[in-house]
């Protein structure tokens, strides 16, 4: 019941000097102190609340990449003519026809064929298990640090850009 409520409150909470503020306030209107790290009412603070020191833009991150990641493990390529093995077989790290199938960058499907999405999914695609697990955990550290500092949207945007940059 209590994580219900948590989700549908017009207000939260001032860290600083503790005084109820609107969802939507960046500033408490009491001492005046920065609310980028402050969990509104709402989808963000049910995930934010699931993962324990995890904003909103982080949980929702790490949300987007797990479900990607199980999608993948859920649903192999199968190539004609080849043992498709079993469902698990991702764990360690899945083929290029499953990455490309999900959207990874391909240089004669982005540039030929004028995919340009492919530029931004390889951003949550994971070539395995290690691979997803340690980028969740870098990501639970330091995205709430950076989200402190920026704030939300341009957490957002660094992850994106950095994650376009680098692919």
């Amino acid at each position: 019941e209590m994580f219900a409520r948590s989700t549908r409150g017009a207000y939260k909470m001032c860290p600083s000097c503790r005084a109820l503020v609107p969802r939507g306030a960046r500033t408490c209107s009491e001492c005046g102190a920065h609310l980028s790290a402050v969990r509104a009412p709402g989808l963000t603070r049910a995930i934010g609340n699931l993962i324990p020191g995890a904003t909103a833009t982080t949980g929702i991150i790490l949300a987007a990449n797990t479900v990607l990641f199980a999608l993948m493990l859920m649903i192999p390529v199968s190539v004609p003519g080849q043992d498709p093995g079993s469902p698990l077989s991702g764990l360690l790290g899945f083929d290029r026809l499953t990455l490309i199938r999900y959207g990874s960058g391909y240089a004669p499907l982005t540039l030929g064929l004028l995919e340009a999405w492919r530029l931004v999914t390889p951003v949550f695609l994971h070539a395995g298990l290690i691979h997803f697990v340690f980028n969740s955990m870098a990501l639970v550290q330091l995205g709430p640090l950076v989200e402190e500092e920026y704030g939300t949207e341009r957490l957002a945007s660094i992850y994106l850009v950095c994650g376009i940059a680098g692919s």
